[in-house]
């Protein structure tokens, strides 16, 4: 939980917040972190929310935004946590397409942050 709920301990699993670093892409990049923002250039991610089962984030670049959820379901001693991010579509065909690159976009590199979340808290137990 503290992991997600404190903005601040995102770069060491996140690589959506570690993206400039890893495509080497540093030029104009300007972040800054505390517990409840983020703000990296055009992107500001904040904490709404944080409950014992759930995490609401708010993410806004320029004037869209999205929200991200993490859920936490205990389960037989573990934990399962599921993050999701909610992009409102209009009807326009274009904005329905982009919803296709989004998932293929960042649903691996959400699958990955999830990987290294893990092996983090594993290191630390």
């Amino acid at each position: 939980m503290k992991e997600i709920s404190d903005l601040r301990e995102w770069q060491k699993w996140n690589v959506l917040i570690n993206l400039p670093v890893q495509t080497g892409d540093l030029k104009n990049v300007s972040v800054r972190t505390d517990s409840n923002l983020i703000v990296m250039n055009n992107m500001r991610i904040q904490l709404l929310k944080s409950s014992q089962d759930s995490i609401i984030t708010r993410w806004q670049n320029r004037n869209r935004y999205f929200m991200g959820n993490f859920t936490f379901t205990q389960i037989n001693g573990g934990v399962i946590v599921q993050w999701t991010l909610q992009f409102h579509i209009r009807w326009y065909p274009w904005e329905k397409l982009a919803s296709m690159f989004y998932e293929k976009e960042l649903g691996p590199r959400m699958e990955q942050s999830l990987i290294n979340l893990e092996k983090l808290l594993k290191q630390d137990s």
